[in-house]
């Protein structure tokens, strides 16, 4: 038996996989047994922890414990301290407690080093992947403040401190990653993530790394003074050390810049989707421009697949916010891993009030649906709103609409940082002959100095508003 305790209700998971939610009383109680580590809690003190009730009242409390989680092999046991007073006690290995799992990973040399920014080898820029995924198991402290227990109090001190180290080595590594690929004028989309993963932090370090980070783009120029100029503007003071690396960056000293040993910074030069035939210098430099100033680029933050953004990429670079904008979103929920994948996502916004995942796709009881089943040749009802209905009844922060005309983009946006757009073919043979769904992506930067990307949010916000909600039934 395995259990989950970053989360505000924790869970138990049995050996095949199935969850038991722990919630009340029995859940503090579980929580306060897991976190003492093996040790025995007395009865006494888990009588004082729930509120003054009598000790002899805590054996049913626990034995509700018990029926909740399943606990056929008896992993929660009656047991006496070295003084002999009674009480219980859970001994699990680490790994069967996700906050241990944790604890492990932030205090493993990767991240410990990742947080140096001294550092200069690029270990970290490739432990970028594993170290988000251990980042994504964070839903909520393990050990709420309101415990009496003194290992319960340090542990979510301890916990607040490694959640913390953890962040600033995955924006650490993120950073170096997308800088490491040879496309520096990629890294707007590493520091809008960074930005929201920092939050309003404003230490030294988080500038220092900031600052490095716009120091290594073509934009250099622009950016590290208007980097430094809203340091300033925050009232607080500028220490010495960040003034000459700020110095030292507007200098291009490459000894400061987030750039391995052997590696030299490189001119932006024409965007990748720039054709290179039947074009001259001249109109080559004009689209290079105008796919600056609109932001658009062929590679961007996502990782794509044949010129597809697959829901598996969407999901992993998700922090806050995620529109998608299509079809019936099959992919999203038809193969069990990626909604699997899918589901972890939405039980980590669920804690983010902020948080929202809007879903807007074609109404499969719709006139419009009927036509587009005559332009692809199909009649099947579409199996995801199964799952999509599932989904959204379960997770606060998911929502889906449907919209009753035939698709014409299909489009993601993913929080402040990305938009892509695929356009659809409502021709009969040339659905066929492009399967829809595989044309090619765009990728769009909202942070361009005139951002195509705002076009296509908005075109998905007034679709949005005349959209009618997906009934759970």
């Amino acid at each position: 038996m395995r259990f989950s305790i970053m989360r505000e209700v924790p869970v138990a998971i049995s050996s095949d996989g199935v969850e038991f939610k722990v919630s009340g009383t029995p859940g503090r109680i579980l929580r306060i047994l897991l976190l003492a580590r093996g040790r025995v809690v007395t009865k006494n003190d888990l009588a004082l922890e729930l509120g003054g009730i009598r000790p002899t009242s805590v054996e049913s409390v626990v034995s509700r414990l018990r029926t909740a989680v399943g606990d056929g092999d008896r992993a929660i046991v009656a047991a006496a301290d070295v003084e002999g007073r009674g009480g219980y006690r859970i001994g699990l290995a680490n790994h069967e407690v996700d906050a241990f799992v944790f604890e492990g990973v932030a205090n493993s040399p990767t991240v410990t080093g990742a947080v140096s920014f001294d550092a200069t080898d690029n270990a970290f820029g490739s432990q970028a992947n594993g170290l988000m995924d251990a980042w994504r198991t964070w839903h909520a402290n393990p050990a709420p403040e309101v415990s009496k227990f003194d290992f319960a109090e340090q542990a979510y001190h301890d916990f607040a401190y490694l959640y913390d180290r953890l962040s600033h080595a995955v924006a650490y590594s993120v950073l170096r990653r997308w800088l490491l690929r040879g496309q520096p004028r990629d890294l707007t989309d590493a520091i809008t993530f960074l930005k929201k993963l920092i939050g309003g932090r404003t230490d030294d370090e988080v500038w220092a790394l900031l600052l490095r980070a716009e120091g290594s783009q073509p934009s250099w120029q622009r950016g590290v003074p208007a980097l430094m100029a809203r340091l300033e503007k925050s009232g607080d003071d500028v220490s010495d050390e960040l003034r000459q690396l700020h110095q030292r960056i507007l200098d291009r000293d490459e000894d400061v810049l987030l750039l391995p040993a052997q590696a030299r910074l490189v001119d932006i030069g024409p965007a990748e989707s720039t054709p290179s035939r039947g074009v001259s210098e001249s109109e080559r430099g004009n689209l290079a421009e105008l796919a600056h100033l609109v932001g658009l680029s062929s590679n961007g933050a996502l990782r794509l697949r044949n010129s597809r953004v697959e829901p598996r990429e969407c999901i992993e670079q998700t922090m806050q916010r995620l529109w998608f904008n299509g079809i019936f979103a099959s992919k999203w929920v038809t193969d069990p891993q990626v909604r699997n994948q899918f589901e972890t996502l939405l039980d980590r916004l669920d804690g983010d009030d902020d948080a929202e995942v809007h879903f807007l796709l074609l109404d499969p009881d719709s006139e419009s649906c009927r036509r587009f089943q005559a332009i692809t040749q199909t009649t099947e009802s579409p199996e995801s709103f199964t799952w999509l209905r599932a989904l959204s009844k379960r997770h606060r922060s998911f929502t889906v609409r449907l919209y009753d005309m035939l698709p014409t983009f299909r489009i993601v946006v993913i929080d402040d940082s990305l938009v892509t757009v695929a356009p659809y073919l409502n021709v009969p043979n040339e659905w066929l002959k492009e399967h829809g769904w595989e044309s090619p992506h765009i990728v769009l930067a909202p942070m361009a100095p005139w951002p195509l990307a705002k076009s296509f949010e908005l075109m998905f916000r007034e679709s949005w508003r005349r959209a009618r909600r997906l009934e759970h039934g």
